[in-house]
């Protein structure tokens, strides 16, 4: 077996023996509108591993409680809440292996159509579904 070889196998057993950490956070502090959904974004240093997402350290389980999906797409990572209510004002947790990242998000109460602009989320605010 050639060097070349042998080196490329080298550096794949070492990448698939590293444990998975997050390379890309979750922003701090996120601040929606009420009745509008918010896309909460990770990246990891491995494809397609699995993570847990936390509501202020209780489990969430976008199978069983539809007001959440959860995606991965390679090393990204995205909790989408919709139709935000003042009860979702919590801290969001991404757990993958033994790394960790949180977000608060905090919702604002019902304000002015224009004002919805001053409250961005990190990557979109989407239409609430029925408007």
């Amino acid at each position: 077996m050639g060097d070349e070889r042998k080196a490329k196998i080298l550096a794949a057993s070492l990448r698939a023996e590293l444990p998975v950490h997050i390379t890309v956070p979750l922003k701090p502090e996120e601040s929606i509108v009420e009745g509008e959904s918010c896309v909460l974004h990770a990246e990891v240093s491995k494809p397609d591993v699995a993570g847990t997402w936390f509501k202020d350290e209780l489990e969430i389980i976008p199978k069983v409680d539809k007001k959440y999906d959860a995606a991965v797409s390679g090393t990204v990572h995205e909790l989408t809440i919709h139709d935000a209510s003042t009860e979702d004002q919590a801290e969001y947790t991404l757990e993958i292996g033994e790394d960790s990242t949180t977000a608060v998000l905090k919702v604002q109460g019902n304000i002015g159509p224009l004002d919805r602009f001053k409250y961005p989320c990190q990557l979109s605010l989407l239409p609430s579904a029925g408007r």
